[in-house]
């Protein structure tokens, strides 16, 4: 089924279009009326898609045109379209949160990653699909229904990102913008087969962004190959002064190591935490990789990765308390308003005590110096993505890791949450199936590392 929507523009990555728009071979408002008649075609069977900006795409890849046949392309993004999360907020698109109280509302501003991609000429095809307030790894939760995966459309496309992520597998954009709170756009990525990376805490601007979790948010960026991720994480990555959370640092190319040798490369891999820990086509899966990337010279070692379990569940109390602060208000007046999951969660939220809290953050500090340490002598270190491939819309029962009776949510994130815990990068990377559904590997680098992360999963789509 991945390819039912695809065509001809779903193939050009954004170095791709960007040559074919210098050399007039295509245009702008081509491409993009492709992009835009594939997302309504794909509509009744993907649900990627809350709001189709056609008018003001259409506008923006007029513009867009214009500047390349006047030789004064803005840069390399220019004319690309993409898509955006339905928590980010647009300015005269509407940003609903996966919430019917917010289908109509229209933000006073762009988010911080909208208006840069607006100076660089992209071209914003709509707004994705989105578990309710990012709240949730399987994406079928949302007032706009459920957001079905391209490889089985009866099979969950993993949240919160599931639009984002299911628009970017099936071609109907160049690249998705996503977010990343412990795992919302790595487990959908994975699932629906592309790339899913999240930066350093603070590398990308989340002001304009809903929050689920201020401790944790991220910016999230999915595409079907780590060159074009790269060159959208150069253009997003900039010092925020308007936000607090902003990293200050100076301009990188995160494409400057793709064509590197890997050889003498070193990966650590703590197999105390993998093995016996997914699917045993996941953890087949998982190992082919790893080979693959020994035979161009990479050193595999085995790192000790310590039981985090206790801090697991102090991060989970952060979220449901941080949520519930930023849900009082409309929660008290408009509980009917909210999924049921949803609901749990800001339930335990609301019974978390201010002393509490400041407790949880005390050991969240206690365990970045402890993941710190961890990552001292780490250059990258491999895990798998997830520990099961898509299961059923709407199936919330206990699923089956290599035997065990495991929490589907956990199942999805246990590889995710402790470097969004942490603040450090990570990218997943598909490497294969398991029962006909995508599969993927996880990356780990020290913080600010992520052009580490993108040499080695363009290494990898080289020889894959």
């Amino acid at each position: 089924m991945i390819s039912k929507f695809r065509s001809w523009a779903s193939d050009l990555s954004i170095h791709d279009l960007f040559e074919q728009y210098q050399k007039k071979i295509i245009s702008p408002v081509e491409v993009t009326q492709v992009f835009l008649e594939q997302i309504q075609q794909s509509q009744k069977s993907l649900n990627a898609f809350i709001t189709i900006s056609v008018e003001e795409a259409l506008a923006q890849a007029r513009l867009s045109e214009k500047r390349y046949i006047s030789g004064t392309p803005l840069g390399i993004l220019d004319g690309i379209p993409y898509a955006a999360k339905d928590l980010i907020f647009t300015q005269n698109i509407p940003t609903t949160m996966g919430c019917s109280y917010y289908s109509h509302y229209l933000p006073k501003e762009n988010a911080a990653v909208i208006e840069i991609l607006n100076n660089c000429g992209a071209i914003l095809l709509g707004k994705t699909n989105t578990q309710q307030f990012a709240m949730g790894a399987t994406g079928d939760r949302s007032f706009a229904g459920p957001t079905h995966n391209p490889y089985n459309y009866q099979k969950i496309s993993g949240g919160s990102s599931s639009g984002s992520a299911a628009a970017v597998a099936a071609g109907l954009c160049t690249f998705a913008l996503a977010t990343d709170t412990g795992g919302s756009a790595r487990v959908p990525a994975t699932l629906c087969g592309v790339i899913g990376m999240k930066p350093t805490y603070g590398r990308v601007s989340t002001r304009g962004v809903f929050p689920a979790s201020i401790s944790f948010d991220t910016m999230g960026i999915i595409t079907r190959n780590a060159t074009d991720n790269a060159l959208v994480l150069n253009a997003i990555a900039q010092y925020d002064p308007r936000s607090p959370l902003s990293l200050n640092l100076p301009p990188e190319d995160y494409t400057h190591m793709l064509n590197n040798s890997l050889k003498g490369t070193i990966i650590h891999i703590p197999y105390e935490r993998v093995l016996g820990k997914t699917e045993p086509e996941i953890e087949k899966n998982f190992f082919s990789s790893i080979r693959l990337l020994e035979s161009k010279g990479v050193v595999i070692r085995e790192v000790e990765f310590p039981d985090y379990t206790s801090y697991r569940e102090i991060r989970t109390q952060i979220l449901f308390a941080e949520a519930y602060a930023t849900h009082k208000e409309l929660y008290e007046k408009h509980p009917e308003v909210y999924d049921p999951d949803v609901v749990s969660d800001l339930e335990n939220g609301k019974k978390i005590s201010a002393v509490d809290y400041i407790r949880y953050q005390e050991s969240n500090r206690e365990f970045s110096i402890l993941f710190r340490n961890l990552m001292k002598p780490i250059s990258i270190m491999a895990i798998p993505a997830t520990s099961i491939s898509a299961t059923d819309i709407n199936f919330r029962g206990t699923v089956y890791v290599n035997g065990q009776p495991t929490n589907l949510y956990e199942a999805l994130s246990r590889f995710n949450w402790f470097t969004s815990m942490s603040g450090y990068p990570a990218v997943t990377f598909p490497n294969g199936f398991s029962q006909a559904l995508p599969t993927g590997i996880q990356f780990v680098a020290n913080r600010c590392c992520e052009s580490n992360l993108y040499h080695i999963i363009h290494c990898l789509e080289q020889l894959t």
